[in-house]
């Protein structure tokens, strides 16, 4: 049994690598059966194929784009060309950052504040500096009998007046829905409220 599924094997290939002979010699791609024997009779995994077509260019076309008949998918700009244009543009653009003048209604308590601990670019900001600020804000500035907002609740009011959606807001958060960062996060509704201030 193995002998003759062997051979059967190694018939089936002589016959593709003539079948593959003749298409080279030809150039051309045509339909040809290949009677194979099988065992069973009629084998139902075996599917007949729709014909092979070789599609030709029209000729208007070769005569507009001579190198069609090259390589169709190859770009049609040179190697030299095509360096130009992507290294003609800089990778990495300088910019002058010039930052927003700063609000000038802020109390100059506020300023001395904002001057003692944000100022400082040497230090870099991550969360855990931003949030150290905004405790060591509150604590110089809590009144007598009023709670120390949180810094979660300052961060989505900011970035509520900043015009960022309530939906990335929830999401950045971790809230459970709209009503827990209205309820009990969102300090002012007021876009022109000076949150520094109203905080304080």
């Amino acid at each position: 049994m193995k002998q003759e599924l062997i051979q059967l094997i190694k018939d089936l290939s002589d016959k593709v690598n003539i079948l593959y002979n003749e298409r080279e010699a030809n150039s051309t791609h045509q339909e040809q059966e290949m009677k194979v024997q099988s065992s069973s009779g009629e084998d139902p995994y075996l599917r007949a194929r729709a014909p092979m077509y070789e599609v030709e260019n029209y000729p208007q076309l070769t005569e507009e784009f001579p190198d069609m008949e090259d390589d169709i998918f190859r770009s049609p700009l040179k190697d030299e060309e095509r360096k130009e244009i992507v290294y003609g543009f800089p990778k990495f653009k300088a910019m002058n950052y010039l930052p927003p003048p700063l609000n000038d209604s802020t109390s100059t308590a506020v300023k001395k504040v904002d001057g003692l601990h944000i100022r400082d670019f040497s230090k870099p900001l991550s969360v855990d500096s931003i949030s150290r600020i905004i405790k060591k804000v509150t604590s110089i500035c809590v009144k007598e009998g009023s709670q120390i907002p949180k810094a979660r609740a300052i961060g989505a009011t900011l970035a509520a007046s900043a015009g960022i959606s309530a939906d990335k807001i929830i999401s950045h958060a971790n809230w459970s829905g709209y009503s827990m960062f209205d309820n009990y996060y969102r300090l002012t509704r007021d876009s022109d409220v000076n949150i520094t201030e109203s905080i304080l």
